[in-house]
């Protein structure tokens, strides 16, 4: 038990914060028979009058970004095998379902192709598990400002014949970390009804999980994975330029450069 300092709304919100991120348990995996003790289940934060509105604001605003923020964790948590593109794409549309004044879109492989995505299309041919574009807006009445947030959704990438070293290739799981903090992101404005206008674009792909080093007499590498190739973005980067790859390892900065044209945005659309 830990006493607290809890005599205005900041530290109660502080407080409540800190329980639950610091009760955070990712358990998705383990059996029930076995001797894992469970993270926090719940919190009790005593006040001195419970129907005080600055206390309960700061209550609330907690457990938004807790909710939000353990999601985030749950997301980079979960092993590549049960977290393709598509599944990203469909949990990130979950948690921003219902939420007031927040829309989303997903573009599929066949509208990537057609859209001339090329820096998505290009990346995500290494794999059996096509790429996904997400799009999130936050747009807030009387919004005066704009932000614009662009998540790296790379669920795995072994690095292809460029491969990357062994003895840290589990953590690669974890290359999806910046869309997943960015979907929480943008939920966690609209839920707290912060007046800023948000747009947010999540790029998922699977980049290498296939492309791994063969003999040539199989070769089933993705042209975009072999070095010295050039990919044709038509819309991934500004003005539809090329863009020659080196290495083979380099797929999450091919899709992240697909943001360029959404440096500067408007307020109102």
């Amino acid at each position: 038990a830990f006493a607290l300092p809890a005599g205005s709304a900041a530290y109660v919100g502080a407080a409540a914060l800190g329980a639950a991120l610091g009760g955070y348990d990712y358990s998705a995996y383990l059996s029930a028979t076995g001797d894992h003790r469970p993270g926090l289940r719940t919190a009790m934060v005593l006040v001195d009058d419970q129907r005080d509105p600055d206390l309960r604001a700061a209550l609330g605003r907690a457990e938004v970004l807790a909710e939000t923020v353990c999601f985030a964790r749950d997301l980079i948590n979960t092993p590549p095998r049960d977290l393709p593109p598509a599944g990203l794409a469909e949990r990130a549309v979950a948690l921003a379902d219902g939420v007031a004044d927040v829309s989303t879109e997903v573009l599929d492989e066949q509208a990537l192709r057609e859209g001339g995505y090329g820096g998505l299309i290009g990346v995500g041919q290494g794999s059996h598990r096509p790429p996904r574009l997400v799009r999130i807006a936050y747009r807030p009445a009387g919004a005066t400002a704009h932000l614009a947030l662009v998540g790296k959704g790379i669920t795995f990438d072994t690095g292809g014949i460029s491969i990357k070293p062994a003895l840290n290739m589990h953590a690669m799981k974890s290359d999806m970390s910046g869309a997943a903090a960015v979907v929480a992101a943008v939920v966690a404005i609209a839920r707290l009804r912060i007046p800023v206008a948000v747009t947010a674009y999540v790029e998922d792909g699977h980049p290498d999980h296939d492309a791994i080093p063969v003999p040539a007499s199989v070769r089933w590498l993705a042209p975009l994975d072999e070095p010295g190739n050039a990919l044709a973005a038509a819309r991934a980067h500004r003005g539809g330029l090329c863009r020659a790859r080196p290495v083979a390892d380099g797929g999450g900065r091919a899709v992240l450069c697909r943001a360029g044209p959404f440096r500067r945005l408007p307020v109102r659309e």
